[in-house]
């Protein structure tokens, strides 16, 4: 999983070949942000410099 720009938009990409499998619009600040995914959930953790980190959730569908 890769993050384009500022974590706008998170994008997975096969091992293998590097093609792109899906990508997700990340609404909201991302901005060095950390992903963790589990089945079609992918959670976004800010890690910016801020009294208090972020954790969002979505679903790739």
């Amino acid at each position: 999983m890769v993050l384009n720009g500022y974590g706008d938009r998170a994008t997975v990409l096969d091992p293998a070949d590097g093609r792109v499998v899906a990508e997700r619009a990340l609404p909201g600040y991302s901005y060095r942000a950390r992903l963790a995914a589990a089945g079609d959930c992918l959670a976004v953790v800010c890690t910016a410099e801020r009294p208090t980190h972020r954790l969002r959730v979505f679903r790739w569908k």
